[in-house]
């Protein structure tokens, strides 16, 4: 892929709405998550991040 292709597709996202309501609540639970104190992040964690669902 050539940089002229990889510029067009970083135009292409900068103007897509999704895209960027997408980003902006990427963002925005990061911001919460880095704010929780280290039980409330063990819930997250394994309530979304646990392949093997042991939290239920």
């Amino acid at each position: 892929m050539n940089s002229n292709n990889i510029s067009n597709k970083a135009v292409i996202l900068a103007e897509d709405k999704l895209y960027q309501k997408r980003k902006d609540i990427v963002k925005t639970i990061e911001e919460i998550y880095s704010q929780l104190d280290h039980d409330l992040k063990t819930i997250m964690d394994m309530r979304y991040w646990d392949n093997e669902r042991n939290c239920y």
